[in-house]
C-alpha cells in the first residue's frame, strides 16, 4: 500500500460518509487508457496469521473465551542467600527463590553448577530445601545455580512426590474487524480505467480484503491486554449504536512481555552481534528446536553484518503458505525461519523495530474465530432504500497464546 494515500474528508451534514460516486471521486477515473494492473498485497504482508492459521483453528460460540495454559516446570533455581558447608553424612540449608521450591522434591538429587557440591532432597519446606550430604557439600553463596538431576530411589521405596503442573487460566475477547465498501449502484457498473464495466468495484474489494487482513496482522501482533470496553457514545457513524461491548483480542507483544521470562524480553537502543545471540538463547531452552523469527528488514540488515551466513529467502511451495517467503538460518541455540516482515520496523527514526521469534508447534499459536463468523463478505447490508450498495467485509476473531517461556521479543533501535 502507499505510504500515504489520499483519504476523502468527512462529507457536509447530511451527505453520506465515504460513499463513492460518479460524479465524486470515481468520476476522473472515466475512461482514459491506463495500466490496469493494480499492486495487490501478497502473503508476506500479514505472514503471522497466515502462519497461526496453519494448526487447526479454534471455533467458540461467545465474545469470551477461556483456555488453560500448562506452565512450563523449569528444572533449577539459583540461592537467594549464602548457604554453610556441610560435612558427609551431614543436612545443608539451601534457600532457593521465591516459588522455586515447588521444583523441588524429596529424593531428587541436586547439584550446586557453581561449585560442583551434591546432595539429595531430603525435605522441602516452602522455597527451603534440606539437601543430605553424601558426600561433603562446601559452602554455597547466593545466585548460584541448584539444578536438579532427577531423583534415586532404593529398591524398595514406594513412589515419590508428584509435582502437578498447575493451569493457568487465561481470558480473551473475540475482536470484530470490520471494513466497509460503499458504492451508489451506478458507480458499480461504470466503465473506468481498471478493466471495463464495473472493474473499479471488483478492484476496491480486492484492496479492501487485504486492508482487512493487515488489520487482523497488526491487532494480532500488537494488540494492548484482552478487555471489552463500552463504545464512545459521541461517535455518531454507525447511528445505530446501542452500547453494546465491543472486544479487543490480546496481542503476542503484550503476552511476551507480561508473562515470558525476563530474559526473553528484550529493549536494546544499540544491537549488537553478542546481545542478538544473548537473547536467542533463554528463548530456545524450552519448547521446538526451529523457531520462526518475524523480523523487520533492518535486524536483517544487521545478520548480514554480523556474517550470519548469506540469508536469501525462497518461496514456500506448500499449498498453505504458498508465496510466503522464508529463509533458513543455523544458530548455535537451534534453527530459525526467518519472515522479513517490513510492518514491524520502526515507523519514524529514533524508534523501536519489533521482532518476534515464535514456536508455533504444539498449537502454541493459534487463530480463534466465532462460529460461522470467519471472515465473511456480507453483500448489501444496509437496506435503507437508497440506490447504493454498502458491502461490509467481517472477520470476528481473536488469539491463543500459550507457554511464553518459548518465545522472545526483541526491540532496538540500531545495531552495531
Amino acid at each position: 500500500m502507499a505510504g500515504s494515500p489520499t483519504v476523502y474528508p468527512t462529507p457536509t451534514a447530511g451527505t453520506e460518509v465515504g460513499l463513492r460516486t460518479v460524479l465524486s471521486e470515481l468520476g476522473s477515473n472515466i475512461p482514459v487508457q491506463m495500466d490496469k494492473d493494480l499492486f495487490l498485497l501478497n502473503p508476506n504482508e500479514n505472514p503471522f496469521t497466515l502462519m497461526t492459521t496453519q494448526v487447526p483453528k479454534d471455533k467458540v460460540g461467545d465474545d469470551t473465551y477461556k483456555w488453560h495454559d500448562d506452565e512450563i516446570v523449569p528444572e533449577h533455581s539459583t540461592l537467594l542467600s549464602s548457604a554453610a558447608a556441610a560435612a558427609a553424612d551431614a543436612s545443608a540449608t539451601w534457600i532457593v527463590q521465591s516459588g522455586a521450591g515447588a521444583y523441588f522434591a524429596q529424593w531428587d538429587i541436586v547439584k550446586n553448577m557453581a561449585n560442583g557440591s551434591w546432595g539429595m532432597v531430603t525435605g522441602v519446606s516452602s522455597d527451603t530445601l534440606t539437601v543430605e550430604a553424601h558426600v561433603a557439600i562446601l559452602a554455597a553463596s547466593a545466585g548460584d545455580v541448584i539444578q536438579r538431576l532427577g531423583n534415586a530411589m532404593g529398591e524398595v521405596q514406594s513412589i515419590p512426590k508428584y509435582r502437578s503442573t498447575a493451569h493457568t487460566e487465561r481470558t480473551n475477547y473475540i475482536q470484530r474487524h470490520s471494513h466497509p465498501i460503499r458504492y451508489s449502484r451506478m458507480a458499480m457498473k461504470a466503465a473506468d480505467y481498471f478493466g471495463g464495466f464495473g472493474a473499479d468495484y471488483i478492484r476496491e474489494t480486492k484492496k479492501a480484503l487485504k486492508e482487512n487482513a493487515r488489520n487482523i496482522e497488526w491487532a494480532f501482533l500488537l494488540n494492548p491486554g484482552p478487555a471489552q470496553y463500552t463504545p464512545e457514545t459521541g461517535i455518531t457513524n454507525p447511528a445505530d449504536e446501542t452500547g453494546d461491548k465491543f472486544g479487543i483480542s490480546m496481542g503476542l507483544d503484550y503476552f511476551i512481555s507480561t508473562y515470558a521470562p525476563r530474559d526473553n524480553v528484550r529493549d536494546e537502543d544499540d544491537l549488537t552481534e553478542y546481545e542478538f545471540y544473548d537473547w536467542l538463547e533463554p528463548c530456545f531452552e524450552y519448547g521446538s528446536s526451529t523457531k520462526t523469527l518475524y523480523t523487520p528488514p533492518r535486524l536483517l540488515q544487521a545478520m548480514m553484518r554480523w556474517n550470519l551466513k548469506e540469508i536469501r529467502f525462497e518461496p514456500s511451495k506448500k499449498k498453505q503458505t504458498l508465496g510466503l517467503n522464508f529463509a533458513d538460518v543455523t544458530t548455535p541455540h537451534g534453527q530459525i525461519k526467518l519472515i522479513n516482515h517490513k510492518m514491524l520496523k520502526a515507523r519514524a527514526s529514533g524508534h523501536y523495530h519489533y521482532a518476534f521469534l515464535v514456536d508455533h508447534g504444539a498449537d502454541k499459536i493459534k487463530y480463534v474465530y466465532f462460529n460461522g463468523l470467519d471472515t465473511q463478505f456480507l453483500r448489501d447490508q444496509v437496506k435503507d432504500g437508497k440506490h447504493q450498495v454498502v458491502d461490509e467485509i467481517a472477520t470476528y476473531c481473536g488469539t491463543k497464546f500459550r507457554l511464553a517461556d518459548c518465545h522472545g521479543r526483541l526491540r532496538f533501535k540500531d545495531f552495531s
